[in-house]
């Protein structure tokens, strides 16, 4: 069974995967410079990364694997989503999956928003 399909909504998806993608890569960029001032901070100051940091980290590597796995089924449910402006009985499978990714994109830059500590450790305690 086939029905009709706007070609704008496979656009919306791809649109949104592309600008996933984007914005990950930056907040994987975000969290290696953190690191790096969390190390030096560790290592030659004998300082310990505050909890808050340590969480934020945490969760970008959850939302970085969450993302790589939408990535790897992306091109099978784009593909499902709609072929020739018609779409499948698994359309709602597909439509599920651009929702994902769109409420991904939005935790990945509240995470962004959410990455610039001045500070990153303190003293031991």
């Amino acid at each position: 069974m086939l029905l009709n399909c706007p070609k704008e909504q496979r656009e919306t998806v791809e649109e949104n995967l592309d600008g996933l993608k984007l914005a990950l890569g930056e907040l994987v960029d975000a969290r290696s410079d953190l690191m790096r001032r969390v190390n030096v901070a560790e290592q030659q100051q004998q300082l310990k990364r505050l909890d808050k940091v340590q969480r934020w980290i945490s969760r970008v590597e959850a939302v970085e694997a969450e993302v790589n796995e939408l990535m790897l089924r992306s091109t099978q449910e784009t593909n499902k989503l709609c072929l020739w402006h018609c779409c499948s009985k698994k359309y709602i499978s597909s439509y599920n999956f651009g929702e994902k990714v769109s409420e991904k994109l939005i935790e990945v830059t509240d995470l962004q928003s959410k990455g610039a500590f001045e500070v990153v450790a303190g003293f031991r305690g």
